[in-house]
Parts: C-alpha cells; sequence; structure tokens
C-alpha cells in the first residue's frame, strides 16, 4: 500500500491500496506520536515499519498497523541520501544506516546505530579523488551482513556493520559508462528479492525500465526482462519486489502516482509499468502524486 503521511496529519495516515483502487485512513488511536509543529518525512518501509524524520534530529520508527512506535537517539545529520535498517529497530538486533554522500565529492558521511546503544556512531570516509561512485539518492539494501548501495552509473558500494567499513567495490563493473545525464534522466533503485539484488532505473521520462540482477557467483549484472511471478514498487526513496498470486498483476512496476477514473466516481486507477508490453499504464504525464508518501507491506508484527 502506499502510505501518505503529512505534518499535519496528526496520528492519522491515509493509504492507497492499488490492487484494490481504495484508500484507507489508520489512526493510532490519539498517541501523540509527533509534535504537530515540526516537519515531518518518511524515508523507509521494511516489514510493516518505516522510519520518520521530525524536525532536523528526530528520528521514529513507527508501526501503523500494530500502533506501534520507537524513538531512536536524536541525530546529528541533518541532510543524508540513504536509510535502511537490517530489521525494525525495537528488535534486539537490529542495525540502522543513514549515509550522506554529494555526488561529485569523494567523502561519505555515515551514521550508524545499533539497538541498545544510547548515541548514533558517526563515521566519515574519504574515497579519495578519483572514485567512480556517485550515489543514486536511494536507499541501501541489508543482504546477509551488510548494506549495499547502489550508484548510478549501476556499481556498488558497501557498508559492513562488522568492521564499520564503507568500500566500493571493484566489480560488479558500471552498467553505464556515463551518467552526465542520467541522474536527471532516470532514478536507480536497489531491491532484495529471494536472496538476491535486483537494480532498477526508472526514466522520469516516457521510457523502458531498465531492470538487473546481481549474479554473485560471477560478480557481474544480468539484464531482467521479466517478473513473471512478481511486481515491483518503486518510490522516491526505494524499491520493493513481492510475489503476486495472480498472472495479471506480475510483470508491472508499480509507480507512486495515481490517475483519476474516467468513470467519474472519484476512484483512482494506480499508475505502473508493464515489463512485456514495455508500456505505462493508464499513461505517463499528468498523473497525481502524492507528497511524502512510501510503499508499505501492512505487517501487524511489534518487531
Amino acid at each position: 500500500m502506499l502510505m501518505t503521511i503529512c505534518s499535519n496529519s496528526g496520528d492519522r495516515y491515509r493509504l492507497f491500496d492499488p490492487m484494490t483502487a481504495k484508500d484507507y485512513d489508520l489512526n493510532c488511536q490519539g498517541k501523540g506520536l509527533f509534535h504537530g509543529d515540526s516537519k515531518l518525512v518518511v524515508f523507509f518501509s521494511k516489514c510493516g515499519w518505516v522510519l520518520i524524520t521530525e524536525g532536523t534530529d528526530r528520528v521514529i520508527a513507527l508501526n501503523p498497523f500494530a500502533r506501534s512506535a520507537f524513538d531512536l537517539p536524536p541525530m546529528g545529520l541533518s541532510v543524508f541520501h540513504g536509510v535502511s535498517f537490517s530489521s525494525p529497530p525495537p528488535h534486539p538486533d537490529s542495525t540502522v544506516l543513514m549515509f550522506s554522500k554529494l555526488r561529485h565529492g569523494s567523502q561519505v558521511e555515515v551514521l550508524v546505530w545499533r539497538a541498545g546503544e544510547d548515541d548514533w556512531t558517526q563515521l566519515r570516509f574519504d574515497l579519495g579523488p578519483d572514485t567512480k561512485f556517485k550515489v543514486t539518492y536511494s536507499n541501501p539494501v541489508f543482504l546477509d551482513g551488510r548494506f549495499y548501495c547502489l550508484g548510478s552509473r549501476g556499481n556498488l558500494a558497501v557498508f559492513d556493520p562488522a568492521d564499520s567499513e564503507w568500500r566500493v567495490l571493484d566489480a560488479p563493473e558500471c552498467i553505464y559508462d556515463d551518467d552526465d545525464l542520467r541522474t536527471s534522466d532516470s532514478r536507480g533503485h536497489l531491491a532484495e528479492f529471494r536472496g538476491e539484488l535486483v537494480a532498477a532505473f526508472v526514466p522520469q521520462h516516457e521510457a523502458p525500465v531498465e531492470m538487473f540482477r546481481l549474479d554473485r557467483s560471477e560478480m557481474a549484472w544480468a539484464k531482467v526482462e521479466r517478473l513473471d511471478d512478481a511486481a515491483m514498487f518503486v518510490d522516491n526513496w526505494g524499491a520493493v519486489i513481492v510475489p503476486q498470486p495472480e498472472d495479471s498483476l506480475c510483470n508491472r512496476v508499480y509507480l507512486p502516482k495515481f490517475a483519476w477514473s474516467e468513470d467519474g466516481d472519484g476512484s483512482k486507477v494506480s499508475a505502473y509499468y508493464d515489463l512485456v508490453s514495455r508500456r505505462y499504464y493508464p499513461k505517463f504525464y499528468g498523473l497525481m502524486e502524492p507528497m511524502n508518501s512510501i510503499w508499505i507491506q501492512p505487517k501487524a508484527s511489534r518487531a
């Protein structure tokens, strides 16, 4: 479901289900989670939990389905370009990662919080003036104990919480030779599906979505043409691939956008890219996109 939250929404959240084209409201029963006078931004979603910032230093983990929330320590990084966690922060094994890197700079700033700690650990890495790694401004993916971050040309960087090191991998090789135009033409996202990494480049204009799977035995990208038993959901910060029980729902890349139904009944039609026909439905231009929204999988687990 596409979750939308506003700074003045109090404890209410709007959810849009693209399969049924219905809106739902969730109410956390007046728990007063937010102060109401600071900007809220939703950045990351996993296991039914979302990470939200309020103001400049507050970080909240929220499960709107379980009506459960968890405050992380105040952070000291006002601008960041990717957020992720290994497991929901209430879990005793949780590790939360935030990082910041200017596209044309060589320094990476990293904030790490581990369950039970009172403060964030702040780290700074200098990749050197010749680094070819430029971030996609999208969230990392936690897989097999490490956080993977996608570069705008299709290369990868890794942060390993075990040794607190950030490094750019020599392999896989870049998918694209040059990305001078790619920053405005498409957004790159990384997703995990059935233990594999999948990179997707979603255009900002009416062009095909390009998708690649990482063959970790060869550490090389392989082009993905179809998702025959699954669909991908992308938003401004991340992507998730989920199995679909119906063939008619597979091979779709859902966007965080919708169109109003032509029936005039006020209903919505979710926008998506079809990997088989290589077309956008119901159209590409003129769509509505809720501000401050993110795809979330309903799950009522508290940790």
